[in-house]
Formats: structure tokens, sequence, C-alpha cells
């Protein structure tokens, strides 16, 4: 049952969806319809489990675990926080309810003291403070379940990680682990097992009547740096009851504070609004000066694209008329015909005539004379 159970909470857990006790249930029964054939007694095991899930789905302890809370386990430990067991009595639990609530709570502090560790201990780091721990952690209750429980781990093997334990007790019948690892024992004043509570204050048998005739505000105190116990007296201060004038003063100046308050809030709110406004209003400027710069960038290179286009323009224009000049010139002035002129020379080449061979040479010598 145990194995089986474990497997379903690894799977819920794991799922949003079956994170509620609608979606247990709906996971145990396609468990126990997929799995009938390879667990035996698989039925059985599975009616067990869901008996006893009941006692927190639909028992006293639902207005606990069947609620959403924002409260998470890890700020538990980080804050001042009282937590009352007896409103779980009041809503019709029993005392193992309560015990069963208190071990979880204390199953994650035992958790976080572990991971701390006893490593760099700098003093206490945490305290909690059990009140009538004779019903959380009696004597007899490790011989019921042959198991410690989690108050009696704390106060065996936490006390080096920074974990102080402060017990409230109104019996004696508490585990004797707990008392043999208390490093400070208070006794007030008891008619009940005074043999058992000499022992634990290191006093003679002889003197155990002091226990007895203790006065109100006085208390015997065993510490571990002194060998015998010795006697606390705290003064008794009388309460005096206040009086309807004194009430009415009172009154009259908390009234006078909270106006000051109010004058001196709505002040600073005065002030935060102006500030607020100088501040929007300066980033504003800001933005309408980035605005106006990034504008004068964009007319800038609107203006440098107009001119790149004008001038290469120009430049095609100016390359152009350079092309038909120097077809010009090489038409009129030609090296290779020594300036002759290129059209004439060209019908000549294309007239392949014979007769006329001998006027174009004639022709030559004529003009090579004339620039001699």
């Amino acid at each position: 049952m145990e194995k089986v159970l474990v497997d379903i909470l690894t799977k819920v857990c794991a799922n949003k969806r079956f994170q509620n006790w609608e979606g247990f249930f709906e996971y145990c029964k396609g468990y126990a319809k997929n799995r009938q054939n390879e667990i035996p007694m698989l039925k059985q095991t599975m009616i067990s489990i869901t008996n006893r899930i009941r006692r927190f789905s639909l028992g006293s302890l639902k207005a606990v675990f069947g609620t959403e809370h924002k409260i998470k386990t890890k700020d538990l430990f980080n804050r001042n926080i009282l937590i009352d067991l007896s409103s779980i009595i009041r809503l019709g639990g029993e005392k193992r309810d309560t015990l069963f609530f208190l071990n979880m709570v204390l199953k994650y502090l035992w958790d976080k003291n572990l991971t701390r560790g006893a490593h760099n201990f700098k003093g206490i780091k945490h305290v909690t403070i059990i009140e009538d721990i004779q019903y959380f952690a009696p004597k007899d209750l490790t011989r019921q379940n042959k198991l410690t429980s989690y108050l009696e781990d704390i106060a065996l093997l936490q006390r080096g990680t920074g974990e102080c334990l402060i017990s409230l007790a109104t019996h004696s019948n508490i585990s004797e682990d707990i008392l043999a690892n208390c490093g400070v024992l208070v006794c007030f004043k008891t008619y009940v097992e005074k043999e058992f509570l000499c022992k634990l204050l290191n006093l003679d048998e002889e003197n155990e009547d002091y226990l007895s005739i203790l006065e109100e505000g006085q208390c015997l105190v065993r510490v571990n740096s002194i060998k015998r116990p010795f006697l606390l007296s705290v003064p008794l201060i009388q309460r005096k009851w206040l009086e309807n004038s004194e009430i009415d003063k009172n009154n009259d100046l908390i009234i006078e504070k909270l106006d000051k308050l109010t004058s001196e809030n709505k002040k600073n709110k005065d002030k935060r609004d102006s500030y607020s406004l100088k501040n929007s209003i300066k980033k504003n400027k800001n933005k309408l000066k980035k605005c106006g710069e990034n504008l004068m960038k964009i007319k800038e290179k609107i203006k440098q694209k107009q001119d790149s286009e004008s001038s290469y323009n120009y430049s095609i224009n100016l390359e152009e008329i350079e092309d038909i000049e120097l077809q010009q010139y090489e038409t009129e002035n030609n090296p290779k015909n020594n300036n002759i002129n290129k059209q004439s020379l060209n019908i000549e080449q294309n007239n392949n005539s014979f007769d006329k061979l001998e006027e174009f040479i004639n022709k030559l010598y004529v003009e090579q004379q004339k620039k001699k």
C-alpha cells in the first residue's frame, strides 16, 4: 500500500491538474484501472488508501488542506508567526489531527535546518516555542509508535544548526530526550513528581520541599554553566486600572498624532506630485529636443542625397560631352593617318578600285610637301 501511495503522490504532485482532492481521486481510479493486472489485490489497496485520505479531504482537516491560500511553507520560518493549533480542535478535530499538523510544519523546519547544516555556526538563527508540549511529546509516545517525533529529533540533533527549542509544560510528563538535552531548565511551584524534578534540577532530595513553597514570581533555574540551581525572583508589577479621564487624554493624543501624520502625508504627497510633474515636463522637453535633432539629421541626409544625385547627373552630362568631343577630336586628328581626314581615309580604304590608288598616293605626296 505504501508503494502504491508513493507512486500516486509522485504523479499527482507533478501535474497541476491533479493537485486537488478531485484530481487525486480521479487519478486513483485511473491508476487502479491501468495497473489492476500488474499489482495483486490492487482494488482493496485503493479502497484502504481512499478511506485514509478522506480524513483530510472530508474530515475536520478539510478546512486546512482543502482551501487555497497564499502562504508558502518556505516563508513560515522567515517571519514571526503564531500558529494556534486549538483551532483544529474547534473545527471538530482530535488530538492526533493537531499532532499531525504540527509534525507536518516541523518536518519543513527539519529539512530547512538540515540543508543549512552545522558548519559556520554563529549562534541562534531560529527560535521555536511549543506550549503544552506534554500533549505533543509525552514520555510514552516512542513506546506506542516506535519512532521519535520531530520535536525529539530537533532537540537531539539540530542544536548545532542554530535552532533553539523552547518547551512549555504544565506537567513533567515530557519526553526524556527533550529533558536530557535541555540547556536551561526553569521550574515553578509544583506538587507533582518532585523527586524527578529534583534529579533534573540537580537538587538534593532533602530540599525537594523547595518546589512546593515557591511564591508567586519565583522559580528555580538550572543552567549548564552553574553547578547548583538558584532561585530567581521577578517582582510583581501591580496593574492599575485606567480612569475615564486618562483614556480620554490618551485618545486625544492619538487623534492629534494621526492629524499630524495625515497633514504631513498630504504635504509629502503634494511635493511628490509637483516633483513628478517637473520630472515629466523635463522628460518631455528632452524628448522634443531629441525629436528635433532627429528631424534635422533626416533633413540633412535628404539634402545630401539630393546634392549627390544632382552632382551625379552633372558628372554624367560632362562625361557625355567629353565623349562627344573626344570622338570629334579623333575624327579630325588621328595620329595614325598623320592628321588626315578619317572620313576621306575610310572612303579611300573602302574604295578598292585599283585605278584610284595612284591618285591617292599623289594626294598624300602633295600634303606632305605643304607641311614642309
